[in-house]
Order: structure tokens, then sequence, then C-alpha cells
């Protein structure tokens, strides 16, 4: 009896919390919204090879300009991104995040002049995700990520690039071709990075597994955000030159 009053009491309570995260957008609202984007358009794509980007999620990027913030440091990617506290996570940072829920490659290429307006220094980089969700052939991928890459080059900052984190098997599109893709767009962003020049953090095999660290199988909890956190951290605190003279 005490067993199923408190299973009735944990299922009222996710019920209620459930309406409250809808209705006042808290925690998990975005990680459910950048889900349920990246799930939809990706039963929608046909898999007919054709590149897929996202508009909603790059405009929503592109509005961030309008602030005119300037930063030393400005990260860049998708809903990964976006939720990151970076305050929190690099008190002692000038930091600025640029993450768009549901972005592309595509997209962050589309919005790198406006990126470009908060004159950072140096840029980090994580995106592919929602290439991956979306099915967008990974040649393309590659293609306006070496872009990406060097526009960002070309307007004086220093670029690091990251690998993104396998998918967790607890969301039902993380298996088979995706895995495949997956690997295939990591293989290619560390070309890249040997390529052009820039640095690279693997986060593909440095970032930890287990829900305890990605409970939706993509997005970070707390403990997954310090988890990168510590990643991120020599690069971060780390002098420009003396990284590239690494």
């Amino acid at each position: 009896m005490i067993k199923l009053i408190v299973i009735a009491v944990v299922v009222l309570g996710a019920f209620v919390w459930g309406l409250a995260a809808g209705t006042y957008k808290i925690f998990p609202f975005a990680q459910v919204q950048a889900l349920h984007e990246a799930v939809t358009t990706t039963s929608a794509s046909g898999g007919d090879g054709a590149y897929r980007d996202n508009t909603p999620a790059t405009e929503r990027g592109l509005a961030m300009a309008d602030w005119d913030t300037q930063a030393e440091i400005v990260m860049i990617g998708d809903s990964i991104t976006e939720m990151a506290p970076w305050k929190d996570m690099f008190p002692d940072a000038d930091i600025l995040g640029r993450g768009a829920s549901g972005d592309t490659v595509s997209g962050v290429e589309a919005r790198l002049d406006a990126i470009l307006r908060a004159q950072p220094e140096r840029v980090f980089v994580l995106i592919g995700t929602n290439d991956l969700n979306l099915g967008n052939p990974i040649d393309e991928v590659l293609t306006r990520y070496a872009r990406v890459i060097e526009r960002l080059k070309s307007a004086g900052a220093d670029v690091t690039i990251q690998t993104v984190p396998p998918c967790e098997p607890v969301l039902e599109i993380c298996t088979g071709k995706r895995s495949e893709a997956e690997a295939a767009l990591n293989e290619g962003i560390a070309r890249l990075a040997r390529e052009q020049g820039v640095v690279l953090i693997d986060l593909a095999a440095e970032f930890p597994n287990g829900t305890e660290y990605r409970a939706d199988g993509v997005h970070p909890t707390v403990s997954g955000y310090k988890a990168w956190r510590d990643i991120l951290a020599p690069h971060i605190t780390a002098q420009p030159q003396a990284e590239a003279a690494e």
C-alpha cells in the first residue's frame, strides 16, 4: 500500500511539474522544446539527402546581436551552448553565449556577422547535433563548417572547435545510422582542426556517459555542464598564444 502511495505521489508531482514547466518555461521546458524541434523536423525530412537548416532557430540567434554586447570569449552553438550558465561556469572570464536552440552549422554560418559584432578575441564552437538529427549529408555539413572556421579566423579570432558528444541511447533517434553519421562528423571535425590549424577539444572522447550527465540523451544536466566546464577550463584560462604553440 505504501509503495502505491509513493508511486502516486511521484506521478502526481511529475504531472504538476510538467504543467509548471509549460506555463512558466522552467526546467526542462527548453530541453523538451529543442528535442521536439529536432525530432519532428527529422521525421519530416524524408531522408532524401537534401541539406536542411532550421530557419526559426537561426532567426532567434540573429536577434541576440540586438544587445550589442561585446566579450573577449564567445561560445557558439545550439541549445547545448544556449542553455549553459556561462557566468556560473566561468565567473572570472569575459564570456558570452551565442547558442541558438535547434540551430545547425548553416545557421551558424548565416549569423556569423551578428556573432562577430561582439568582437571576440577567442571563439569556441560546438555545432552539428541538429545536423545529425536532421540527417544532413556529412560532407555538406563539413563544407559549411570549414567556411565558418575560415570566416572566424579572417576576423582575427582564435578558434577552438569541439567534436559532438555521443547521443545517449535513452533518446529514440540515438541509434543506427545516426551513430554512424556522428562518428563520420566527428572524424571530419578533427580533420578540419588539423587542416585549418585550430584547437580541437574532443568532447566525443572526453564527455562522460550516462543519464547523470545528459538525462534526455543530448542536453547536459548540471553535472554534465560541470563536466564540460572542467574540460573547457584549461582552454578558457590559457593564453591564446601559449595554447597555439603547444
